[in-house]
């Protein structure tokens, strides 16, 4: 049987919280196979990780997630591709510029001009 998104997500309840080595154990696949699936809909938002003080990290069903978004199959073995979403840089540089040539422009403009 082919471990999916959707075989993960429906057998997690609403409300219950699951470690990766217990939804291994039901499914008899590996930890890191299950917290690779568990991780993907972390970030699809279907699965919330619960924030605890052990070690164990637990997950929980979201809150109004009916079932595994549609196409979304992905075999257990094949790698997730994730991608992280980052503000555009803005540089601003202050102080005083050291070694500077202040005939660059002017030199610059001139071979241009030839």
């Amino acid at each position: 049987m082919k471990l999916t998104h959707a075989i993960l997500l429906d057998a997690m309840n609403s409300g219950e919280r699951y470690s990766a080595t217990k939804l291994a154990q039901a499914f008899g696949r590996s930890t890191e196979v299950v917290r690779l699936l568990l991780m993907a809909l972390v970030d699809e938002g279907a699965v919330e990780i619960c924030a605890q003080s052990s070690r164990v990290t637990r997950f929980q069903r979201a809150t109004g997630v009916a079932r595994a978004p549609a196409g979304k199959s992905h075999d257990a073995s094949e790698p997730v591709a994730t991608s992280v979403a980052t503000f555009p840089v803005t540089r601003i540089v202050t102080g005083t510029l050291s070694n500077y040539d202040l005939h660059a422009h002017s030199r610059l403009a001139m071979l241009t001009r030839r």
